[in-house]
């Protein structure tokens, strides 16, 4: 069973005089903040890869779950700064979705009810969360989705790719948001991607960015599968940045398989 999250907060800020010892409880940390691997969606092909920095616990967060019988969530995000502050409104975070999805359906308002939550927060933080609501009607998926200052998801189709959503509010900052709702439905063969601004931000030894363009044609070359998408992706970031990753990746692919 891995550690409760408030307990590895508390030993963190109680071992700062043990760098070792906070490396390793941040390490611990990490791990409950971010699933081992996503839970098998029937009728789909879900993955995720999570690369952290080096050194620090970092603010991306990703989380799939059942809300009912084909009725699925699924949230990403990014929290400003790193470390132990970050983490408490990761986890924060984290909670609040999974505890009002059910009785919020629609993805904009579970973000309305976070903003909510997030500025009631006694922190600075604030954070960009994507939401996608996944149902399977009448023998067909249907994602429903809306960022909050987040990066949009993008569709891969038959070998093209397409940013879908509308922009919407950072979350944590104030109380009078907007946020949008975009639906649409999963064909065969599509694929549907999140991510964090770590994979566009990468940059190389000419201090040129990875960039959205590169990202996009990362992810329309062929894959087998979700996790082969998700990791030749994250692959290809890697490769291009000339260092230790500077900032968190997170990326979370759905396949109508």
């Amino acid at each position: 069973m891995r550690p409760d999250t408030d307990e590895l907060l508390l030993a963190i800020r109680r071992a700062d005089e043990s760098e070792a010892q906070a490396a390793a409880l941040i390490h611990a940390l990490q791990q409950t903040l971010i699933p081992p691997t996503p839970p098998r969606v029937p009728g789909l092909d879900v993955a995720a890869v999570y690369r952290p920095a080096i050194g620090e616990v970092g603010g991306d967060f990703y989380d799939v779950f059942e809300v009912a019988e084909g009725d699925w969530c699924v949230a990403l995000g990014d929290v400003s700064g790193k470390g132990t502050d970050a983490a408490i409104v990761t986890s924060t975070a984290r909670h609040v979705v999974r505890s009002n999805a059910l009785r919020h359906p629609q993805p904009s308002d579970l973000l309305r009810v976070l903003n909510a939550a997030l500025v009631e927060h006694p922190t600075d933080r604030f954070c960009t969360v994507v939401i996608v609501r996944l149902r399977y009607v009448d023998g067909a998926w249907i994602a429903s989705m809306s960022s909050g200052g987040h990066p949009f998801p993008v569709l891969t189709r038959h070998g093209s790719a397409t940013n879908l959503g509308r922009p919407g509010s950072l979350l944590g900052l104030f109380d009078d948001v907007e946020f949008h709702d975009v639906s649409i439905k999963l064909a065969r063969g599509d694929s549907l991607v999140l991510y964090t601004d770590g994979m566009v931000e990468g940059r190389n030894h000419q201090d040129e960015f990875y960039g959205e363009a590169r990202l996009l044609g990362a992810l329309i070359q062929p894959a087998a599968s979700a996790e082969d998408l998700a990791n030749q992706a994250v692959a290809d970031v890697m490769t291009f940045q000339t260092s230790h990753a500077r900032d968190d990746i997170a990326l979370v692919v759905i396949r109508n398989a």
